[in-house]
């Protein structure tokens, strides 16, 4: 087993990016390439950024890779806000994600302040 196939937090982010997935099948074919395209990469950056960085060797590259993790979170929900106003997901749908996406905003912050505060710890 991988290290990063321990952490909780990707295996939430993993299961938000097949939500999003199975919106993406929903969205009206002449609307689909523009904005489902868009949230299909954001979510699959989120997952592979969040794996990616565990693997590298020290605590400030990890970060890094974890800062662009949430950057992708984060157009996850502007893309989502998006696909919500031409009718693309019933309002049930989009804020059930988007408060996934909060949750999932505050476990990549809460990563980031541990790593950051062992990076301080290191240098005394």
């Amino acid at each position: 087993m991988f290290g990063f196939e321990r952490l909780g937090v990707l295996m939430k982010v993993a299961d938000f990016a097949e939500e999003i997935y199975c919106i993406m099948k929903t969205c009206p074919a002449d609307q689909r390439y523009e904005v489902t395209s868009q949230l299909h990469r954001a979510s699959v950056s989120n997952s592979s950024n969040i794996a990616g960085g565990l693997e590298r060797p020290s605590n400030p590259d990890y970060s890094c890779f974890l800062r662009v993790a949430y950057g992708s979170l984060m157009k996850c929900v502007s893309q989502l806000h998006l696909a919500q106003s031409p009718g693309f997901t019933c309002q049930n749908k989009f804020n059930s994600l988007v408060t996934r996406a909060e949750e999932k905003a505050r476990m990549l912050s809460g990563l980031l302040r541990r790593l950051e505060s062992r990076d301080l710890e290191d240098e005394f």
